[in-house]
């Protein structure tokens, strides 16, 4: 069967159009790929502006703990622990004594020291107590460190701390906590790291509870509450681990 040469042919337009569209084909696609780059080159900005946007908390910087001139220290008294590996320095005003039976959730009650402060009424003593006590794998400080006072904590009212900040003790990162139990209590605990294990320096400051209320027992018991946390400081700046 023979079939008509009109019907056998390709008119010279279409082949024309046919070469048009086959020449086009690559530069359309380049074109849509930039338009599509372009897109999301325009999403990426506009995602990171909006991140930048949102408001980012400061990460705080550690307070440093004061650092205490060797001199001062140099005939201190030094406590070495080497179980946990650690030792630090305390003044002849302080005496070690028996170890407090009410730690709530002690691993190992380590140590208490106390000083005698002179008044009027006679001694006053203020202690400073140190336990361990084992956090759950994982656990950060300051989830461990919550609640600051157990309900069985008699020297405490328990809850959340008052004040509550990152320290640095010599290099080390700890965590320092602060709440007011009376008019003049101040409480304060310090939690160091080691290892898996939390060491807790306990500072029960309650002045008040031996002057009166009113009138000048206040001041009085204030300011000797004050000398009674920077005593601690100077204590706390003496700390390092012994590994």
């Amino acid at each position: 069967m023979n079939i008509p040469k009109e019907l056998n042919t390709i008119a010279p337009l279409s082949k024309y159009l046919a070469m048009v569209v086959f020449i086009s084909l690559p530069f359309v696609g380049f074109f849509l790929g930039m338009r599509y780059e372009e897109k999301l080159d325009l999403a990426k900005r506009q995602e990171m502006e909006a991140n930048l946007s949102i408001p980012r908390s400061p990460t705080p910087t550690p307070i440093e703990i004061p650092w205490v001139d060797p001199l001062i220290t140099a005939d201190w008294k030094t406590y070495t622990n080497t179980k946990y590996g650690f030792l630090f320095k305390y003044s002849n005003l302080w005496q070690p004594k028996n170890p407090d039976p009410n730690f709530p959730n002690a691993l190992d009650e380590l140590l208490t020291i106390t000083k005698k402060n002179r008044s009027t009424i006679g001694s006053i003593e203020f202690d400073i107590r140190l336990s361990i006590e084992r956090k759950k794998l994982g656990e950060s400080l300051e989830d461990f460190a919550k609640p600051m006072c157990e309900e069985n904590d008699h020297y405490c009212i328990p809850g959340p701390p008052d004040k509550q900040e990152n320290v640095t003790i010599n290099g080390i990162q700890a965590l320092w906590q602060e709440k007011q139990y009376d008019v003049g209590g101040l409480y304060i605990k310090v939690f160091i790291p080691i290892n898996n294990d939390v060491l807790i320096f306990l500072a029960p400051n309650s002045a008040l509870d031996f002057y009166s209320n009113t009138g000048p027992g206040i001041e009085k018991a204030k300011k000797e509450g004050i000398q009674n946390v920077e005593y601690f400081k100077e204590i706390l700046s003496t700390f390092h681990f012994s590994n």
